[in-house]
């Protein structure tokens, strides 16, 4: 009956079972949306930081093969050993060129490798003073040019601003892992909410078609004494709307009813 408290509460359910599938399609692909898009940018972050790293090793390790490739060329004066200052010295400004792109964003390193430039010139100018004088056999001179300790002092300042930007990068790294953490932390959680409302759902609608087949049920009038069969008993109509719906009733006439029996009766 439309008026009793358990129509109302059926049509609710049947309201909530409509609202919840369009919540529970809608709402999950926006959130996994966003959240593998927030997870995507915080892992490549992260894989973007270790690959900084890499390059600044890649530098460091290109520098120590063409000090490697010098210093073997001016003991034994042979051209073979100058293969690896050759390929590192043509690697170097590719390497320093990645970098200045890698943390174009970022305006610390990029005032780390403003500084390293006159290094890096420097460095690469005494390299290739040295073995030029000892191309032209004077290795006397090219090991004075060494003993005053200039291309130390410059790769010792060119370690040392490497470690400045390998230290800024591990800084980047640990506050980017501990936001790719908490994405993954926060993706998971979100999981498991979506998951505890589908149960909610499903109960949902259980619970709806419980109700549902409670309302259809059929009942038995009897004809001749208009009571009704509910639960194995014979009740008067009054008391099954009782014990069925919660509904006390009393009796009354309509005004239809009233002008059909009394009509003739009353007053002109």
């Amino acid at each position: 009956m439309p008026g009793t408290p358990q129509f109302k509460q059926t049509r609710m359910l049947l309201v909530v079972s409509l609202v919840i599938p369009c919540l529970l399609i809608s709402v999950p692909a926006v959130i996994a949306y966003r959240g593998e898009r927030q997870l995507g940018i915080a892992f490549h972050w992260v894989s973007h930081t270790l690959e900084v790293q890499r390059e600044l090793q890649r530098l460091l390790v290109s520098f120590v093969d063409a000090e490697t490739g010098q210093r073997g060329f001016l003991l034994v004066s042979d051209e073979s050993y100058l293969q690896p200052y050759k390929s590192a010295l043509s690697g170097l400004q590719g390497q320093i060129t990645m970098l200045r792109n890698l943390t174009s964003d970022n305006h610390v390193q990029q005032e780390h490798l403003r500084q390293l430039d006159p290094l890096v010139a420097a460095k690469l100018d005494f390299m290739a003073q040295t073995i030029a004088l000892q191309q032209q056999g004077e290795g006397e001179a090219a090991l004075a040019l060494i003993k005053t300790n200039r291309g130390k002092q410059t790769m010792d300042a060119i370690r040392a601003r490497l470690e400045l930007m390998e230290e800024e990068e591990s800084r980047l790294l640990v506050n980017r892992e501990a936001q790719l953490a908490a994405r993954a932390r926060l993706s998971t959680s979100l999981l498991t909410a979506l998951v505890a409302l589908n149960f909610l759902f499903a109960g949902a609608i259980f619970v709806m078609f419980r109700r549902l087949a409670n309302m259809q049920s059929l009942v038995t009038v009897c004809a001749w004494s208009r009571t009704i069969e509910y639960e194995g008993e014979w009740l008067s109509f009054e008391e099954y709307l009782l014990r069925r719906f919660n509904l006390n009733t009393s009796h009354g006439i309509s005004p239809a009813e009233a002008k059909k029996a009394f009509g003739d009766l009353q007053p002109k």
